[in-house]
């Protein structure tokens, strides 16, 4: 898993040496993999300087201030597939059974339609007007920064799953 922060530093998560910051020509660990919590799929850096780890099987992780621990455990799902650091300060959490925001490592109440509790969600990007793109098993979802919700791409009679979605220079996704 990888990801990047504001300040343009770039993360990585490994199985044998843990979660790296690559900054300025320097790669240091920050968390070493005996101290990871099993297998890292999914990575964000917040502007408090959290780093959020998402597992394979564990749960959801922040790494603070060198010290890591778990958080939302009221969250139904250990296999954290996704996260995106929210434009409040929080991170959405991309899971097999939705998505949901946390703010200061806690369920933030966010008016989103049920359907997407049914949806597993695969990917997430931000794009430069800030809108979120959430990738799905069936289509990918818009949240608008207003966190007004498009489904229009959506289509639970397929499978169109959306592993991964980028922004291009001309600002499409």
């Amino acid at each position: 898993a990888t990801t990047n922060d504001f300040k343009g530093r770039i993360y990585l998560a490994s199985l044998r040496n843990g979660v790296l910051r690559y900054s300025e020509g320097r790669l240091e660990t920050i968390l070493d993999a005996e101290q990871s919590p099993h297998t890292v799929v999914s990575l964000a850096a917040t502007r408090d300087e959290s780093v959020w780890l998402g597992t394979e099987d564990n749960g959801l992780y922040r790494l603070r201030n060198g010290q890591l621990s778990r958080v939302a455990q009221e969250l139904k799902d250990v296999k954290i597939n996704c996260l995106l650091p929210a434009e409040n300060g929080g991170v959405w959490v991309g899971t097999d059974h939705g998505i949901r925001l946390l703010q200061d490592g806690r369920s933030a109440a966010v008016p989103l339609p049920a359907i997407l509790g049914q949806l597993q969600i695969l990917s997430m990007a931000r794009d430069h007007d800030g809108n979120a793109w959430v990738g799905t098993n069936h289509g990918i979802v818009r949240i608008d920064p207003s966190e007004n919700v498009s489904l229009e791409q959506v289509d639970l009679k397929s499978n169109h799953d959306v592993t991964a979605i980028y922004e291009d220079f001309e600002g499409g996704v």
